[in-house]
């Protein structure tokens, strides 16, 4: 099994990526459930967006990878970078703000996760 340059196993770091998520999430929404924020009849505060956006751009990650066992993590997570860069793209053709900082949340994690692999 091939080792991240901390020594961890890819699988691990993507655990623990995954876990900062899930804790940078419940803070950014300040413990609310975030159909309460998103349905508050309000903006939902950018910074929860890419709270969000990195999560679940992370679980895609994941994702991939339970589906094809062949697959690594680092090009999993590659995948998924292009991908959500081309709907970063899109977002901002719009201007549509929120799914920008969601997007944007997403692009910034699976980066994240590239460097962590290394």
């Amino acid at each position: 099994m091939q080792r991240a340059p901390g020594g961890s196993a890819p699988h691990e770091v993507l655990a623990a990526a995954l876990a900062r998520s899930q804790s940078e999430l419940q803070e950014a929404a300040a413990g609310q459930a975030l159909c309460r924020i998103d349905g508050s009849g309000g903006p939902t505060p950018f910074f929860v967006k890419r709270a969000e956006g990195a999560r679940a751009a992370l679980v895609d990650v994941r994702r991939a990878v339970r589906h094809d066992a062949a697959l690594s993590v680092a090009d999993a997570a590659r995948n998924v970078l292009e991908a959500w860069r081309a709907e970063l793209a899109g977002w901002r053709a719009r201007g549509s703000g929120p799914w920008v900082a969601y997007s944007e949340g997403g692009c910034a994690a699976v980066e994240a996760l590239l460097d962590d692999l290394g």
